[in-house]
């Protein structure tokens, strides 16, 4: 662009106001170019000069082109960003022109160059905090540790959106924090923890206390049964499923529900996720929760944040499994084992 025409007076006031002025250097400092990011990242760049004000253009990528989403003209030296893709250029302006309406040949300016920033889905969803009803009703209450329904209400926090997978639960063995599964296979392979072809399937024949101690080394811990059950239901009230109340092999990966790998584990991620990003909270593999059992304890649970009966043997197992049928995958489903055991259809998945 080029100053308009206008008149010598105009002009002269001009030069008066700003002679000679040296562009402002824009440095973009945070994030670097090419970034990997997980949420909206803040942009902050330094400039020269104060009297200056940074334009800015955001664009974000929708897969078909770059659409420019924020435009304008700030005296700051950061910006955050609500989008899902980021990217941004910058100008370094003198204001002054700005107030008098000049267009400007932006190439005699400091100018950020163009970052590309590349969004990764976080490994965890935020679940909101609320009240459910826990637990199913069922004819003379014949599945006793289900029962009574019951209201619970849970305070926000985090669940991992996959069950753990062998390559992940094997950095931790790697780093001596965990030790190895007590078995290298699987239903149906004789090599399965390992190898690179399964890295990316859930991690078998751990115990409670080798989840517990996982989940300590990411950071996390165990989610409570409670909060389980109100993750896996996704939102929805009184489903009998994550998803709803009736159930598919395009659901969810039982006993032969036509998986591609049936009666074995599959890829975490290989089904639709639920209402709050959850994959496989139905089917897969059980996973260990943080809880003790009892058959009785949803007659005296607290209603905030329980966490389970103060004694007992075994420790708490949901979500069914690829070895059982479409009954076991009820939201609801509650099951449990010694927490020294292992089996070729447990695994967990972590909360913060």
């Amino acid at each position: 662009m080029s100053i308009k025409k206008t008149s010598i007076l105009t002009l002269a006031c001009l030069v008066l106001l700003f002679p000679a002025i040296a562009p402002a250097q824009i440095d973009l400092v945070a994030p670097p170019d090419g970034a990997a990011v997980s949420s909206p990242p803040t942009f902050e760049w330094t400039t020269g000069d104060y009297d200056f004000f940074v334009f800015y253009s955001i664009f974000n990528y929708t897969g078909f082109g770059y659409h420019p989403i924020l435009l304008g003209w700030y005296p700051i030296t950061s910006l955050e960003i609500p989008t899902d893709w980021w990217d941004m250029v910058a100008v370094d302006i003198p204001s002054v022109w700005l107030v008098l309406g000049y267009d400007i040949d932006t190439s005699t300016f400091g100018v950020a160059p163009f970052r590309t920033f590349t969004k990764v889905e976080s490994d965890m969803s935020e679940i909101p905090g609320g009240c459910y009803s826990m637990g199913a009703d069922s004819p003379d209450c014949n599945l006793i540790d289900e029962c009574p329904v019951h209201t619970v209400c849970i305070t926000a926090f985090e669940m991992d959106r996959y069950e753990v997978t062998n390559s992940e639960y094997a950095e931790c063995v790697a780093a001596g924090s965990c030790t190895a599964p007590q078995h290298t296979r699987s239903s149906t392979r004789l090599y399965y923890y390992g190898q690179t072809a399964y890295d990316n399937y859930p991690v078998l024949y751990v115990n409670w206390q080798q989840a517990v101690d996982y989940c300590a080394w990411e950071g996390k811990r165990l989610p409570t049964e409670g909060e389980w059950e109100y993750a896996a239901r996704g939102g929805l009230s009184g489903a009998t499923y994550p998803w709803g109340n009736s159930i598919s092999g395009s659901d969810a990966n039982y006993l032969n529900s036509g998986d591609p790998e049936d009666n074995d584990t599959n890829e975490v991620g290989s089904y639709p996720a639920n209402g709050y990003g959850l994959y496989d909270v139905a089917g897969n593999v059980y996973e260990w929760v943080y809880d003790l059992y009892d058959n009785l304890y949803y007659n005296y649970s607290p209603r905030d944040d329980p966490t389970g009966p103060a004694t007992g043997d075994s420790r708490v197992q949901r979500g069914g499994s690829w070895g059982h049928s479409t009954g076991n995958q009820r939201v609801a489903n509650r099951h449990y084992r010694l927490p020294v055991s292992v089996a070729n259809d447990v695994g967990f998945r972590c909360a913060r």
